[in-house]
């Protein structure tokens, strides 16, 4: 098991009001935190179906397992999460994705899959701060991914799309 573990420690002799170093008289207790629950491809935590306006999640991989080998960008802590871009978004919609409010490692990536049966081959690949994929509409899996333990919001936003009667008009 890879989850994080605490080691909490106590020195016997402290009710004595014995501050000593007391070292052969050392409790230590593992505190283990589990995994968070969008820890695997199956728990993805739902953006819902995106639009125009932000939609927000709050990263934490601070217990966070590897479950897939980082690609691009390094990673052994990664959590996962799904959206959906809606049907009128157009045949390609542009995702954009921005972090804010980054604690721990800056060292992230982003990956974007069709499903978790094919989490192995990623459709689409980041290792920017903020970013955009091109995709059909659809629901995919989005795996963001740290060298080491951090937190961060993550929003991801739909480009408004150009309307078909943008063309000038000849008089």
């Amino acid at each position: 098991n890879n989850a994080a573990m605490w080691i909490k420690w106590q020195d016997e002799n402290i009710a004595s009001n014995d501050h000593g170093l007391g070292i052969d008289n050392l409790i230590l207790t593992p505190l283990f935190f589990p995994p968070p629950a969008n820890d695997e491809c199956a728990g993805a935590i739902d953006f819902g179906t995106i639009s125009s306006s932000l939609s927000c999640q709050v990263v934490d991989l601070a217990s966070a397992t590897q479950s897939l080998p980082a690609t691009c960008g390094t990673g052994t802590n990664d959590v996962w999460y799904t959206f959906t871009v809606p049907a009128s978004a157009g045949p390609l919609a542009d995702v954009y994705y921005s972090t804010s409010g980054i604690s721990g490692s800056t060292n992230r990536a982003f990956q974007i899959f069709f499903d978790c049966a094919g989490a192995g081959s990623a459709i689409s690949c980041s290792n920017t701060q903020s970013g955009l994929f091109t995709v059909p509409p659809g629901t995919y899996r989005l795996r963001t991914y740290a060298d080491a333990f951090s937190n961060f919001n993550l929003c991801l936003y739909l480009t408004p799309q150009i309307p078909s009667n943008d063309a000038i008009c000849s008089a």
